[in-house]
């Protein structure tokens, strides 16, 4: 059972109590699975997860999961594992999302380029969406775009960062990723989602590289 004294350190930073907001978050795999386990440890109670994946060995190393989850579809075991680690449901969707579940937080983290497009068409100008996020990474260099998709100067912003996967970098898969950056960028995602929603402002981009710790926001 959660209770209030699983937050009393972080009151003076963020009350869990002012988190109300839906959580839809696509994709859990490195930036997904890490950020799920962040959001459910700092307050927030209704998340939904979608990914058609399954757990391979290969995934150990970077994302959120365990030796006994392989074999295991991705959603399922991050919802055991998140039940374990912060003892809340969250509601897993073991599909491809096609839209139509719009909540107030998008945490777009998925790793095609043509699928980040895809996703982007399906939640532009929702209404119900308030907050929009799109996570990215590559070896040791992070990217994260918050917007309002329903703002036309965030979008004519964003849609410049949008290209399809054919133009995306391709480079030695033993460079892909790592279990710091994983959980550097899921860090950076809730800090940014926690000024969006209290604070009322948040950073448009943020670009990180771990390897010479050079850092853009703006």
């Amino acid at each position: 059972m959660r209770t209030q004294e699983r937050f009393s350190r972080q009151l003076g930073i963020l009350d869990p109590d002012k988190l109300k907001a839906r959580v839809t978050v696509i994709g859990a795999g490195g930036i997904g699975s890490w950020t799920v386990a962040m959001l459910s440890r700092i307050g927030f109670e209704d998340i939904t997860v979608y990914d058609d994946d399954i757990v391979s060995e290969v995934n150990l190393g970077y994302q959120f999961f365990r030796d006994k989850d392989i074999g295991k579809s991705k959603v399922e075991a991050l919802k055991d594992f998140i039940y374990e680690f912060s003892k809340m449901n969250i509601t897993a969707k073991n599909e491809l999302y096609k839209g139509g579940d719009y909540k107030e937080l998008m945490i777009c983290a998925v790793d095609s380029m043509d699928t980040r497009v895809a996703i982007w068409d399906k939640v532009k100008m929702k209404p119900q969406i308030k907050c929009y996020v799109d996570a990215r990474m590559g070896a040791e260099i992070m990217r994260i775009y918050t917007l309002c998709p329903t703002d036309i100067d965030n979008i004519a912003e964003y849609e410049k960062e949008l290209y399809p996967s054919s133009e995306a970098e391709q480079g030695d898969c033993s460079f892909k990723s790592i279990c710091y950056n994983t959980g550097t960028i899921a860090s950076f995602i809730i800090n940014n989602v926690k000024k969006h929603f209290i604070d009322g402002k948040s950073d448009k981009e943020i670009f990180f590289d771990l390897k010479t710790m050079a850092m853009v926001r703006r």
